[in-house]
């Protein structure tokens, strides 16, 4: 029993190696990086799941290194914690929406009025970006916003 593990894993090598190059030719896609406890270890299981595929590797560190190691040469657009997409890379890196969401969540919270309404105004907005990833708006929409 306690072989299955490995000789799966082992197995499934060639099918993950065949699927990254899938998954980078895609144009969007999702990244997470879920901890996983490996061998008295902890590791990081780092997935890049699109529409049609999924590849996954394990990394020892949840890393900018790990992510690169992952995405490699993709220029698609990055989706992520079920939210809008990413259409700049800056600075080598990116901005969840979800982290925005959240820091706008805080900012609505201050109790300076002006920062209050900035962050439920911000908010606002960002819940709308997130609404077109579910459901695209038309042109006259998408200029409106």
């Amino acid at each position: 029993m306690h072989k299955i593990i490995p000789r799966t894993s082992h197995a499934l090598v060639p099918h993950s190696e065949a699927m990254a190059p899938l998954a980078h030719q895609a144009q969007g896609g999702d990244i997470d990086e879920p901890p996983w406890y490996c061998q008295n270890a902890w590791q990081w299981l780092w997935s890049m799941t699109t529409e049609t595929v999924a590849s996954s590797r394990m990394a020892p560190h949840r890393s900018t290194e790990a992510f690169w190691a992952l995405s490699e040469d993709w220029t698609g657009l990055l989706v992520r914690d079920g939210y809008g997409v990413y259409p700049d890379w800056v600075h080598q890196r990116q901005t969840c929406l979800a982290h925005l969401l959240r820091s706008a969540r805080g900012l609505a919270q201050r109790r300076t009025p002006d920062i209050a309404a900035c962050g439920h105004a911000a908010r606002r907005e960002l819940q709308r970006l997130c609404h077109m990833a579910h459901s695209p708006p038309t042109g006259g929409q998408w200029q409106a916003w």
